[in-house]
């Protein structure tokens, strides 16, 4: 008789890999990577609002500021802000081209063509920047992981 980490070892060194073969990710569970996962964008693809609010630039701090524009999550990026404009946007929607900020709905009284400063915006800029998740061309997964269902 030998011993389990013997025929282990013995099963290991007579073991053939498979070919690697492309699978839908629904049929994958258990399976080991045969390659690296890579990012085929930037997560997000670019930078996007983490809170409800208003895009606006430092710039143009403490306003106020005319509405010209609403971004909503999924739509395309609204047109670069003019001095003193402000966008109302949603979380996880596309920023103008030159804001780099969002001051949260809170901090804002608006009628819907002008927006206020009502209360200090703070440091906090709440933009998730292009690729803060994951950049394009990044390893996300390696070769020889076992996939396996989140539980």
């Amino acid at each position: 008789m030998i011993s389990f980490e013997d025929a282990l070892a013995m099963l290991r060194s007579s073991a053939i890999p498979l070919e690697p073969t492309s699978l839908p990710v629904r049929a994958a569970s258990g399976l080991v990577l045969a390659n690296d996962v890579r990012a085929r964008l930037h997560s997000p693809r670019r930078n996007v609002s983490a809170m409800d609010g208003f895009a606006v630039r430092d710039v143009d701090l403490p306003g106020p500021f005319r509405v010209a524009a609403t971004s909503s999550a999924g739509a395309p990026p609204p047109n670069p802000l003019e001095p003193n404009e402000a966008v109302r946007i949603f979380t996880g929607a596309a920023l103008p081209s030159n804001a780099d900020r969002v001051i949260v709905q809170e901090n804002i009284d608006s009628d819907g063509m002008t927006a206020r400063l009502i209360a200090d915006t703070g440091a906090e800029r709440f933009v998730r920047k292009q690729g803060s998740d994951f950049s394009a061309g990044q390893s996300l997964l390696s070769a020889g992981t076992r996939l396996n269902p989140i539980k």
